[in-house]
């Protein structure tokens, strides 16, 4: 018998199982989508950008299992090919292969962040696109998905003017601890989500007949979104919107005449003042804070208390970056994800000089380089190819409609303009999951609304008539079945072993248990083996053991324990650089274990940690701080000529590095080497005159030698030079208390504890000094964890109280005029 295996049975009862499946697996597309700008996950310890990846990469498994079962039901497949999806998958294609050939493969794939700069994230983005195509194909699903965009705009929009209104305290959920944290992912990210939305609006109102509601909908989310958008002052969004809106309002001026059928002649005499009327309020803003910009942030910032300056590599560093990397690898990159290494082995070691002389950042000037560098030749073909036929695709679509329906007219025309939007600011900015997956999603609709609205013939399989396709299909739906539920698993596992990691990390910050904490750790390395993890596991061996080195008269117990503390050490850090050794971190802190085991005298520790060094220098060359670690080893072995030049080395490097002052300072005191060590400073001084560095150098030196009123002098001039100089503030608070001068003593350490809320001991000696406790002829003659400048890394975006004061770094915001920021 011949019959097909999936023959209707009951006409009626599988339409209805079908019409269920589909408009499941629709509104589980649309809502994953839809809410992606306000999707957070409470309570869990996460990166915000990590949650929103796990929940759509959920949602798309589940859409696709969905819709498997739709063909399966139907038992026919309906599809459109498209370039435009293939070229898609092209560039996740590329990216498994930069990730393959990187040499570190699980930063490459997927990393600890789940970021869009991982290859598992492209691959996702493919797949979000794919999805987004079959929302594309339905006019009614793409409203639908606009419709629940626009509301999570008004959501995102009243969370954070709620938050203006009574303090960033309100609606925290213990995770949007400043003013500028946001659901969206990043502060600059809501500029750009907010012009899409402002956008849309445009486009709806111009093109929909929409009924009193539907307009007094996109004209309330236009007006949040104009707010929004002066609140975060991003010149790049004011100055992109800008053109948009003058386009869209010299369109619907002039629109009777670009008509080409009577359908659209009659559809074009019902435009209303109100489309011209937003697209030139849109406008109109856009214009005033693009001349004005810097003047009205400095009264917005001091309304609303929101003083935010995210910095990132400038555009000639970053191609700086990309032409070393392309040096040793043109075809494949460096590796997805991997741009922070290439940064740490290609940076102009100029910027050693500056703030951000430690500051790993994780991206360039823009994600289009950034890819470049990560993806090699192989990424930019890939990414040009799929970013022109879109180009292609839509523009020819523009100017070659013909299409009368208005609804599909709008469903094509905002899928594409909003698409390319937001792939542009890709071109300017580094946007985060949220900007980069609506891209993915906006190009997926636009592909399956223009199939569909152009008219391109449907290909169909149909396995009612075919045993063999029957089969096929069957196979078909296995694989997305088992696929989606594979992805699930590994996914949840490494979402797992991260919650467990940070949940651990979290409880040791709040005073819990290290032993607790550690076997938590081991325990979430066991899920998922992970370098990041055994270095932590290192570090605090190594701190037991330190802690252990300092008991007077330890019991054979506590001996024990820090003979198993060693070895265990060793064996964490040695398994981090295995899991990772292209990460200078994790040779580093094996070299910081290995100079504390040749401290106590534990034979053949020096060359071991001389070789971990060494490697830390392979992958970060130009960093001061390892030529000092290597400068403390020679000194346990009492080599001071080889202490001093390697720290010399490290002020080479970074010649206002104070640490490395602090060490060549106490070298020539503990030598008796003052008198001629003063006479060094000042000669330094005098051929550096603009580095604070060198009179906070002679500062110390001059208060060793019991002159507190010239040291005061060399501190105030360290200052005068960086006033955030928490060194030599801190510094010139002691000799002021040698002096008696307490007033002005306690005046410093408060500046102090404010550059560095984190050291509670400045609270405390403040409170001794006030209280007249503290032993002026013991005063304290130094403390650790002090900041020369507020450089704050979150979630990739490295942010700064004040404008870069390097031509390697630029900011991203509009910097206030000075004496207007709050």
């Amino acid at each position: 018998m011949n019959s097909p295996t999936f023959s209707p049975s009951g006409g009626s009862r599988l339409d209805s199982i079908t019409n269920i499946l589909t408009n499941a697996a629709t509104w589980v597309s649309i809502i994953t989508f839809g809410t992606l700008p306000i999707l957070f996950l409470p309570g869990v310890f996460v990166s915000l950008g990590y949650a929103k990846m796990f929940v759509v990469t959920v949602g798309i498994c589940l859409s696709l299992v969905l819709f498997a079962f739709v063909f399966l039901s139907e038992g026919v497949m309906k599809f459109r090919p498209s370039v435009g999806l293939i070229s898609m998958w092209g560039v996740a294609a590329a990216a498994l292969v930069s990730a393959g050939l990187s040499g570190d493969i699980y930063d490459a794939f997927i990393g600890n962040s789940f970021g869009m700069q991982t290859a598992a994230a492209l691959l996702v983005m493919a797949l979000a696109g794919t999805v987004a195509s079959a929302l594309g194909v339905n006019k009614s699903s793409a409203i639908k998905l606009y419709v629940v965009l626009c509301v999570s705009a008004l959501v995102l929009g009243l969370f954070h003017l709620l938050r203006f209104i009574f303090g960033v305290d309100f609606l925290s959920f213990n995770l949007f601890v400043n003013a500028t944290s946001s659901p969206i992912g990043g502060w600059n990210n809501i500029a750009i989500f907010f012009g899409l939305v402002i956008i849309i609006a445009m486009i709806a109102i111009e093109q929909l007949p929409l009924s009193k509601w539907g307009k007094a909908l996109f004209l309330g989310v236009s007006g949040i979104a104009l707010l929004m958008l002066a609140v975060v002052n991003f010149f790049a969004v004011w100055l992109i919107l800008g053109f948009i809106s003058l386009a869209v309002l010299m369109f619907t001026i002039i629109k009777k005449r670009l008509s080409r059928t009577p359908e659209l002649v009659q559809s074009n005499n019902q435009q209303t003042a109100i489309g011209v009327g937003l697209a030139l309020v849109v406008f109109s803003t856009c214009v005033l804070f693009i001349i004005g910009g810097s003047v009205i942030g400095g009264l917005v910032n001091n309304a609303t208390g929101v003083n935010f300056i995210e910095v990132r590599p400038s555009l000639g560093a970053t191609l700086d970056i990309t032409r070393a990397v392309y040096g040793e690898n043109i075809l494949t990159g460096i590796g997805t994800n991997k741009f922070g290494d290439a940064w740490n082995l290609y940076k102009d070691q100029s910027i050693n000089q500056t703030n951000f002389w430690n500051t790993d950042f994780q991206s360039g000037s823009n994600y289009a380089l950034t890819m470049a560098v990560e993806m090699g030749i192989l990424g930019v073909v890939a990414w040009l190819v799929f970013l022109g036929w879109f180009l292609y695709t839509g523009l020819r679509y523009i100017f070659a409609n013909t299409v009368s329906d208005p609804i599909w007219n709008f469903v094509v025309t905002s899928s594409f303009v909003a698409a390319l939007y937001l792939w542009f600011s890709g071109f300017i900015y580094t946007p985060g999951t949220t900007i980069i997956m609506l891209a993915a999603v906006c190009s997926g609709v636009f592909f399956g609304a223009q199939s569909v609205a152009s008219n391109k013939r449907a290909l169909q399989i149909s396995v009612l008539d075919n045993r063999k396709l029957s089969f096929l299909l069957v196979g078909g739906v296995m694989v997305i079945i088992v696929g989606s539920i594979s992805v699930l698993y590994f996914l949840g596992q490494h979402f797992a072993s991260l919650h467990n990691f940070s949940s651990a990390v979290n409880e040791l910050v709040q005073g819990g248990n290290i032993e607790v904490a550690e076997d938590k750790i081991v325990s979430a390395y066991q899920q998922f083996s992970n370098d990041v993890f055994a270095r932590e596991i290192a570090s605090y061996q190594l701190a037991k053991m330190q802690a252990l080195l300092n008991v007077a008269e330890p019991t054979q117990s506590q001996q024990q324990q820090f003979q198993s503390s060693m070895i265990d050490g060793v064996n964490a850090a040695r398994l981090a650089t295995s899991e990772d050794e292209t990460d200078y971190r994790n040779w580093q802190l094996l070299g910081n274990i290995y100079t504390f085991m040749a401290r106590v005298g534990v034979e053949g520790s020096v060359d071991l940690a001389n070789e971990a060094y060494a490697n830390a220098r392979k992958y970060n060359p130009n960093n001061p701080e390892i030529p000092l670690l290597e400068a403390q080893l020679a000194l346990v072995t009492d080599d001071v000529e080889g202490a001093r030049a390697k720290a010399l080395e490290a002020l080479q490097m970074k010649s206002n590095y104070t640490a490395a002052i602090d060490f060549i300072t106490n070298i020539e005191i503990s030598q008796g080497n003052l008198d001629e060590a003063v006479a060094a400073a000042g000669a330094s001084i005098s051929l550096d005159p603009r580095n604070p560095a060198r009179y906070y150098q002679l500062g110390l030196l001059l208060a060793e030698s019991g002159d507190h009123q010239n040291a005061v002098n060399a501190f105030s001039e360290a200052i005068l030079l960086n006033p955030s100089y928490a060194n030599a503030l801190y510094f010139r608070a002691v000799s002021y208390l040698q002096l008696e001068e307490n007033s002005r003593a306690i005046a410093d350490l408060e500046t102090v504890r404010d550059l560095s809320p984190d050291n509670t001991g400045i609270q405390e000696i403040i409170d001794a000094v006030k209280a007249g406790n503290i032993d002026l002829g013991a005063a304290p003659t130094e403390i650790t964890d002090l900041s020369d400048g507020q450089i704050v890394e979150e979630d990739s975006t490295v942010s700064t109280n004040e404008s870069p004061d390097t031509d390697l770094v630029s900011t991203v915001n509009t910097v206030p005029e000075e004496g207007e920021d709050s």
